[in-house]
């Protein structure tokens, strides 16, 4: 995990979409911290359409050249192979709320 961001692109593309693919498999399995361990990072950069290569987010400040974006485009997977970002979101804000809720019902 640690050494993932030294990687070339569609390595970091592979490994954040095998993390959201094992935290979708750790909700469907009941293991809630789990879940929630492989999906924080993915959700909390609000980035997950990029950094799963399932489209492009729109920068104001940091235009891309028309080489970068067409190299951008290239890595875009294409629709049939998308993982459901509201499912993505849904999932991590109910572990979220279950693994939250207990410390909240203690105080």
């Amino acid at each position: 995990q640690d050494t993932i961001h030294h990687s070339d692109v569609p390595t970091q593309i592979l490994y954040n979409r095998t993390m959201v693919q094992l935290g979708l498999c750790a909700f469907t399995s009941g293991h809630v911290r789990d879940a929630h361990n492989a999906l924080v990072d993915i959700q909390s950069s609000n980035r997950a359409k990029e950094l799963l290569a399932q489209g492009l987010v729109p920068q104001r400040q940091h235009e891309r050249t028309p080489e970068q974006e067409k190299i951008e485009k290239r890595r875009l997977l294409p629709y049939h192979m998308h993982i459901n970002l509201e499912l993505l979101e849904a999932v991590h804000l109910i572990c979220a709320m279950l693994l939250e809720v207990p410390n909240m019902a203690a105080n």
